[in-house]
């Protein structure tokens, strides 16, 4: 309800500090440039990583442009592919998906934590 006394409420939580304190704690800013770094060294799609962009539906369309080729023929394959995208940005977002998967579970105890703290 955001009702001032209604401490169940998700509006009561509704403060930018505090839903990145999660983020702030646990992916600093050079986790996120080390994901990056690490993601642009792999030379092959781990089985992990592939199966967890097609659980959270990243496929062609998720990934717009930059997985059409448009330097196939119409006899050379399928010119919309998702083996078109760069290994680098599809472990990215591997990389960041998980992380949100964490901080799914993670932000309501934060945000408990810092309400009773208070």
């Amino acid at each position: 309800c955001g009702h001032q006394k209604c401490r169940g409420s998700f509006l009561h939580f509704a403060t930018a500090d505090c839903y990145q304190q999660v983020l702030s704690r646990n992916s600093p800013i050079a986790v996120r440039f080390a994901n990056l770094a690490r993601g642009c060294m792999k030379k092959v799609m781990s089985k992990e990583d592939s199966e967890l962009l097609l659980k959270h539906g990243f496929n062609t369309a998720a990934f717009g442009a930059v997985s059409f080729n448009h330097h196939i023929g119409p006899n050379g394959g399928t010119p919309d592919s998702i083996e078109n995208v760069p290994i680098w940005l599809r472990t990215y977002v591997a990389d960041t998906l998980r992380y949100i998967q964490y901080e799914r579970r993670a932000l309501p105890v934060a945000l408990l934590c810092n309400q009773i703290e208070k």
